[in-house]
């Protein structure tokens, strides 16, 4: 964590006059972890794929050298229900890329932190076990975050307006074989202009 905020304060000693050359805000949906969740009881069912799970975001970008683009980027999701109706979920994130604009295009590279809050008001819950219908389980009262690194490749497209639309694919932790998993982000996004400090 040390490490990644020196790389950022130094890229950001090359933004001359402003600190973001542009702040773009957007609105998106994330889908989580495709393909790794089974949604089915039974043997081999089917995995979860897309959903719709909307997220707020701002980014900053500004050029640091060799014609690159640095942006900084952090979102949140709309705090939801999770598969069990009695844990409430929350995502945020925070991402660094790097990009180059090509034409109307800018391919995006990049590391971040992903973040996965469940909570839980530590309510007993009646669920089945076996032939019994009404067993009386406890639930844990509170919440836990779990943090996640992230690789991310992006595509934005900006169009002669102040409108660009944005996909990233992210790997969460690519290290480990057991925790692997990946999340799509799809959003649209408007630019406010630069930020001078």
């Amino acid at each position: 964590m040390k490490l990644l905020n020196i790389t950022l304060l130094f890229l950001l000693s090359f933004s001359g006059q402003a600190f973001f050359k542009d702040i773009k805000v957007g609105v998106g949906t994330l889908s989580e972890n495709i393909g790794e969740v089974q949604t089915e009881d039974v043997v081999d069912g089917s995995t979860n794929g897309f959903e719709f799970n909307p997220f707020i975001n701002i980014k900053g970008q500004n050029t640091f050298f060799i014609g690159l683009d640095y942006d900084i980027e952090l979102g949140v999701s709309i705090p939801r229900s999770s598969r069990d109706s009695a844990v409430s979920r929350l995502n945020y994130w925070s991402n660094f890329l790097v990009s180059k604009k090509i034409g109307l295009f800018r391919p995006e590279i990049g590391l971040g932190f992903f973040f996965t809050r469940l909570s839980m008001n530590g309510e007993s819950q009646f669920l089945s076990n076996g032939n019994d219908s009404s067993v009386e389980f406890s639930t844990p009262s509170g919440a836990v975050v779990a943090t996640n690194n992230v690789v991310i490749l992006g595509l934005t497209f900006e169009t002669l307006i102040d409108l660009s639309f944005n996909g990233q694919i992210n790997f969460l932790n690519i290290e480990d074989s057991e925790e692997r998993s990946t999340n799509f982000f799809l959003s649209v996004n408007y630019s406010l202009g630069s930020l001078g400090l």
